[in-house]
């Protein structure tokens, strides 16, 4: 099973978790690791760190956006993990689309399989009419 973290900014990763779970019906089994304005960038990226299974060889995090504090943790986090042999994937510019996706085929899908499928997903997701 893979094990997926939704980083942002303030109310976004829990909105969207909740908005994910009320349009699947399903408990999402998806972590929030939200970033508040009085938190310093270091104790995000422990906080980040905490909400990751340790006992998960893949996890996914999906951040809200390029560049971001969520974001540079994340990178952060992935650098050290890539060298005790864990994965951590991270999707950045997340959007409910790629988030449906990731609820629904996580516990089916290989791990890279399911992240290519969250970011076309997240790509389809915009759309000019």
């Amino acid at each position: 099973m893979n094990n997926i973290v939704i980083a942002g900014h303030e109310g976004f990763p829990k909105g969207l978790q909740q908005t994910g779970t009320f349009i699947t019906g399903a408990e999402s089994n998806v972590t929030v690791c939200q970033l508040f304005s009085d938190e310093s960038p270091e104790a995000y990226k422990d906080k980040l760190v905490h909400a990751l299974k340790k006992n998960s060889n893949e996890n996914i995090i999906l951040c809200d956006l390029i560049g971001g504090t969520p974001f540079k943790a994340a990178m952060r986090i992935k650098q050290a993990e890539e060298q005790k042999n864990k994965n951590i994937y991270i999707v950045a510019g997340i959007n409910l689309p790629g988030l449906l996706t990731g609820m629904l085929s996580k516990d089916f899908l290989k791990t890279s399989d399911l992240v290519n499928e969250i970011v076309q997903e997240t790509k389809k997701g915009i759309q000019m009419f």
